[in-house]
């Protein structure tokens, strides 16, 4: 989801057309629908003149909507773009420290998502053969590495996730 904040001031001042409500009810219709879906998002810090109470705001929402996964940017202007020309208020330290805030909340999220995964079976499409590892991923887009062998290259294959390895789940073949 391509969410840049969840404030509605900043999101204002980014002239988009939604509002974090909107977004809230979107993700609550999906995580209804859809069993264990992964819902990633891209947020921008230190929008022009985002304050501590709107850079707060979007740490509550990020916390709120559990994301699976966060990309998160510190803003830099862009050439034909609104905001192009305007002056912002934010201190680049003050943007770096948000930066490390929203992207330690994010893979806490990550860490999460991903642990809620641990001893459940999934199918896997495995994409990848490397030094008798296959990888692949689930339908969730969890990425998942199982001893094996080649031949299984290309399949969907039902596994079952046992452990964490760095930002992948070990799987053994069921």
């Amino acid at each position: 989801m391509s969410v840049q904040s969840l404030s509605n001031t900043v999101l204002k001042r980014m002239n988009r057309k939604y509002t974090t409500e909107y977004l809230f009810d979107v993700v609550d219709k999906l995580r209804k629908n859809f069993k264990d879906v992964s819902l990633t998002c891209d947020i921008i810090v230190g929008y022009i003149d985002e304050t501590d109470d709107e850079f707060n705001e979007t740490i509550y929402g990020a916390e709120k909507i559990h994301f699976s996964d966060m990309h998160v940017f510190k803003f830099s202007k862009r050439e034909h773009t609104r905001a192009y020309s305007l002056t912002t208020t934010v201190d680049p330290n003050v943007s770096i420290s948000r930066s490390e805030s929203l992207i330690n909340l994010g893979k806490n999220c990550r860490l999460q998502f991903l642990n809620k995964h641990i001893n459940k079976k999934e199918k896997v499409l495995l994409e990848e053969y490397k030094d008798g590892y296959l990888y692949g991923y689930t339908s969730n887009y969890i990425k998942v590495k199982v001893k094996g062998d080649k031949n299984l290259w290309g399949k969907i294959q039902e596994l079952e996730l046992i452990s964490l390895e760095k930002d992948l789940i070990l799987g053994t073949v069921k």
